[in-house]
């Protein structure tokens, strides 16, 4: 089991908490996605993993979190 997995609520727990701020909610996805890349380095960081993998893993899980076709519809409307 991968013990990385916070990653995935986590984001979702601080990106919810984002949406409160002033911050336009069409960055939402792209907000996960780079927050779940910075979780996942501070998870190899702490715990003495691969730093590559744990980044490009974080990547995923904060795009599985905030869902790849909203980041896409997003984009699209913002330009």
């Amino acid at each position: 089991m991968e013990f990385n997995l916070f990653i995935v609520p986590l984001t979702l727990i601080i990106t919810q908490l984002i949406k409160s701020t002033p911050i336009k909610n069409t960055w939402m996805p792209h907000i996960s996605v780079v927050l779940g890349g910075v979780l996942g380095a501070v998870y190899a960081l702490y715990y003495g993993g691969d730093l590559m993998t744990n980044v490009v893993t974080g990547i995923i899980y904060g795009a599985s979190a905030s869902g790849i076709y909203d980041a896409a519809k997003n984009t699209k409307e913002v330009l």
